[in-house]
Formats: structure tokens, C-alpha cells, sequence
């Protein structure tokens, strides 16, 4: 948890504001770290959905998540 705050108020991300964090696959490591932000939800390329991206302020997405993302749009 505290890597997880570490790179959090590293970046220049405002995750006081709603904040999605988007995985390729399940990383329960930050699951289990951004359960301690009520602001900050994770999910996965596999439970994606439009609602989850328009209700956050801001979107983080793994690179390998982005190119399954890219992947599937193709489809």
C-alpha cells in the first residue's frame, strides 16, 4: 500500500477525484491497495464497461490493458 500511495502522489493525478484504474488481468495487489481510497476503483479489461469510464475524472490504463482494449474494438 504504501508503493501504491507512493506512485500516486508522484504522478500528477488528482485521485481525490474519481479515478479508475484499468488492468489487463486481476492484480489483486491493487485491488487490495486502492480499497483504501473510497475514490479509486479498479477493474479489468474483462469487466470493463462505458459507465465505469464516463463516471471517473480520471482513467489509468496498463499498456497491456490499452492494447487489449485496442484489440477488441477491432472486433
Amino acid at each position: 500500500m504504501k508503493k501504491f500511495l507512493e506512485i500516486l502522489d508522484n504522478s500528477d493525478i488528482e485521485y481525490e477525484l474519481p479515478t479508475l484504474i484499468v488492468t489487463n488481468n486481476v492484480e489483486y495487489n491493487i485491488l487490495n491497495s486502492a480499497r483504501n481510497f473510497p475514490t479509486i476503483e479498479v477493474t479489468h479489461t474483462g469487466e470493463l464497461n462505458a459507465y465505469q469510464v464516463i463516471k471517473a475524472e480520471n482513467v489509468i490504463v496498463e499498456k497491456s490493458a490499452l492494447d487489449k482494449i485496442e484489440e477488441l474494438c477491432k472486433k
